[in-house]
């Protein structure tokens, strides 16, 4: 299937770096590309061009998506991230909203963890997209919150999981192919407002320790 209105520019460039030997979506990998891109310097604009616009009302449930966002109770929390990379775990059509995974909760160490984990269940859509969308919903998670509550090695969930008004996403939404998941995951895209990565971090470690 054709590809249209893709932007991997920035992505793909990354993607590039990997070494051959471990192209695999490995923990090896995922800590190469932990270690590699921690200090990167990104221009903001160039990431809200990055990966496929989404062309139906909502993102598919389990891609992974990213956009410009401004919470609309902002004045009310204590921190949120302006530029959220999510996996979409459920649509509330009825709200104009969808739930989903932030990743940049997480502290690059247990993104690594996480994101291995999530690698395991995986599936291969190809047969059920339609040929106008492209194939960048190809291959998403099959998951619900339910598994995720009822799994250990995911208790990484907690402090990701939020939902996200489509009313405040302030940019089209644009979705990440599979094969850049790891290196959409890893960049420091976070802009956090209210507090610093630090504090947040430890956060939700207190928020895993707690759900045990």
């Amino acid at each position: 299937m054709e590809k249209k209105n893709v932007n991997l520019t920035l992505l793909e460039s990354f993607s590039d770096l990997l070494p051959e030997e471990i192209e695999e979506k490995t923990l090896q990998s995922l800590e190469w590309f932990r270690s590699e891109l921690q200090a990167t310097y990104l221009n903001q604009d160039k990431m809200n061009e990055e990966g496929e616009l989404v062309i139906q009302a909502y993102p598919f449930i389990g891609s992974m998506v990213m956009f410009p966002y401004d919470a609309k109770t902002k004045k009310k929390l204590p921190y949120w991230d302006r530029f959220p990379v999510v996996i979409v775990l459920e649509i509330e059509e009825d709200y104009g909203a969808f739930q989903g995974l932030n990743l940049h909760y997480l502290p690059p160490i247990l993104r690594v963890r996480f994101l291995y984990e999530l690698f395991q269940y995986v599936h291969d859509f190809s047969d059920e997209i339609n040929e106008d969308m492209g194939n960048v919903y190809s291959k998403r998670l099959r998951i619900t919150y339910d598994f995720l509550k009822a799994n250990s090695n995911l208790k990484y969930f907690k402090p990701c999981l939020k939902r996200y008004l489509t009313s405040h996403v302030t940019r089209r939404i644009r979705v990440i192919p599979y094969e850049h998941w790891d290196v959409a995951a890893m960049l420091p895209s976070a802009r956090w407002t209210g507090a610093t990565g630090n504090q947040i971090y430890k956060d939700s470690r207190r928020i895993i320790r707690d759900v045990g």
